[in-house]
């Protein structure tokens, strides 16, 4: 019979057309100068182990329990026609040494190794292939990003994109120009307003980036070039900020408007010789109260006759926002006259029952202490104070202001509203600390705390918790019983409320997730025995 490795191998596919290793077989030719001898027969290892293995009896094998295989017969000579032959070795890419048909080491007996499909579309330089079809490229042309679980990346329109035309091929430098131009930007800031994004960092050298409900997201588009962000800078910067240069050294910040929708603080700098700057986007009407989901109990905060009020919380946590609603509810209230102490303004009031005064604050230090001293004078109804410094100077100030009958708005950086009622008189030498706590105390009129949580359903929610200066809160502050305060606010008497218990009431809503829950407790043990304890059931 001759050895069985230099046989034509045929496999008859209408005898087990249900076998996977039979419905993939091919005609594999051996050698021309044998096709008319014998056909070795093809051994499969398939389900039926109680035929005899052929191929172990031509081999003088026994076909023990590991080589047991079904054996077919070979078609007739005139069905050999309509077998479908395997390609050419040569195209194959079988590797040097192995016998023609075999897939695999000489005395192997395996089914072919089924082609690869070649991909003949032109390439570039860099190795890619090339599309011909029309329109853009399938796999280059990102959606537009609007909710923070669906992606990073944002595609601005083409008018923000384009780019002007260079001669010199590669990419361009820092200070080349044929990276995203100044008018270009304009069009990006608008792009970046539809979008509801928060801020937006422009670097020299770098790609454009926006912040879009609390995360980071690049921009498509090429690096913005030093001149580009000069140019922009310089087409918005305000002429009370002098030299532009001096101004990015110096970290100067203002304000300025982008086509009527939006206004736009901007944070200068300089990093590693390029120009910079963080733009915080601001609504260019403020929102109210029911529109930002905030509790009732901030409306009676915010009508109150005197008293400080302190909104806390961390950077892009929503203090801005919220001391806008504040004084939104003052101006459709009654008549008052509203003085902000705030560099540079932020947001813009239409008046309707109050009249606005804006100051800024003097530079250097105790520059906040001063311009309350300067606003007492203007015969105010409410001071809103942008950022209150930690220093003694300006919480004196602030609370003469509260006993002369005034109220105060006041921002301050803190995690809870029980750390900022801690850290007021840390500034304060502790031998000066007796006779300023009770003015403290008595003046107290609420600390808002915020912390925004990422909603199920996309976007963010604001998470409040409320401190009211009520009698039993003074009394507990001035026995520096803090803890007592934390489970006062627990019982949520005179609209008070922490965080844990907000948190627990969104989840059982099922406004957050509980992994979202846990992360803004301030308490994550007790927080978690609670989520357990009741756990909604699942849908």
């Amino acid at each position: 019979m001759g050895d069985a490795r230099h046989r034509l191998r045929l496999v008859h596919l209408r005898r087990f057309p249900r076998h996977p290793h039979l419905r993939a077989a091919r005609l594999v030719p051996l050698r021309r100068d044998r096709l008319r001898e014998r056909r070795d027969l093809l051994r499969h290892q398939g389900p039926d182990r109680d035929r005899p293995s052929r191929l172990a009896a031509v081999r003088g094998e026994r076909p023990g329990p590991g080589r047991v295989g079904a054996v077919l017969r070979p078609p007739p000579l005139r069905e050999l026609p309509r077998l479908r032959r395997q390609r050419p070795p040569a195209e194959r890419g079988h590797r040097a040494g192995a016998p023609l048909g075999l897939a695999g080491a000489p005395g192997e007996h395996r089914l072919p190794n089924r082609p690869r499909l070649r991909d003949d579309r032109p390439r570039d330089r860099a190795g890619r292939r090339r599309h011909r079809g029309p329109g853009p490229h399938p796999t280059r042309v990102p959606l537009p990003v609007r909710h923070p679980r669906r992606g990073l990346t944002v595609r601005p329109p083409a008018a923000a994109l384009a780019r002007p035309r260079s001669r010199r091929r590669g990419r361009a430098g820092r200070r080349g120009g044929s990276g995203i131009s100044a008018m270009n930007i304009q069009e990006f800031l608008r792009f970046a307003v539809g979008q509801g994004a928060s801020d937006v960092h422009l670097q020299g050298g770098s790609p454009p980036k926006v912040r879009i409900d609390g995360q980071l997201r690049g921009v498509e588009g090429g690096a913005l070039g030093d001149d580009a962000m000069l140019a922009f800078l310089r087409s918005v910067a305000p002429p009370s900020l002098g030299d532009l240069d001096a101004a990015l050294d110096l970290g100067s910040r203002f304000a300025f408007e982008v086509d009527g929708l939006a206004r736009v603080r901007a944070s200068l700098y300089r990093s590693e010789g390029s120009p910079g700057a963080c733009l915080r986007i601001i609504p260019g009407r403020p929102k109210t109260l029911e529109d930002l989901g905030l509790p009732a109990v901030l409306r009676e905060i915010a009508l109150a006759r005197r008293g400080l009020t302190l909104i806390v919380g961390a950077s892009g946590s929503g203090r801005s926002t919220t001391m806008a609603a504040l004084v939104d509810a003052v101006n459709r209230a009654r008549p008052s006259a509203v003085v902000t102490i705030e560099h540079p303004g932020e947001f813009l009031h239409e008046p309707d029952k109050a009249m606005f005064t804006r100051l800024a604050p003097d530079p250097g230090p105790d520059g906040t202490a001063r311009a309350i001293d300067r606003a007492l004078e203007l015969d105010p109804d409410l001071i809103v104070v942008g950022e209150l410094d930690r220093s003694e100077a300006a919480l004196r100030s602030a609370l003469a202001a509260v006993e002369s009958g005034r109220h105060i708005v006041a921002a301050v950086r803190a995690s809870s509203a029980i750390r900022a009622l801690e850290q007021l008189l840390d500034p304060v030498a502790p031998e000066r600390k007796p006779p300023l706590k009770p003015r403290l105390a008595a003046a107290l009129e609420a600390i808002v705390a915020l912390r925004l949580a990422a909603a199920k359903a996309g976007g963010r929610r604001p998470v409040v918790e409320v401190l009211r200066g009520l009698h039993h809160t003074r009394e507990l502050y001035l026995a520096n019983r803090l803890d007592d305060i934390a489970r006062l606010m627990a019982g949520q008497q005179g609209g008070m409320q922490e965080f844990d218990r907000q948190l627990l009431a969104l989840y059982r809503a099922g406004l957050v997730s509980g992994t979202e829950a846990l992360r803004l407790a301030t308490d994550p043990e007790a927080l978690g025995a609670d989520l357990q304890a009741n756990r909604r059931p699942a849908a």
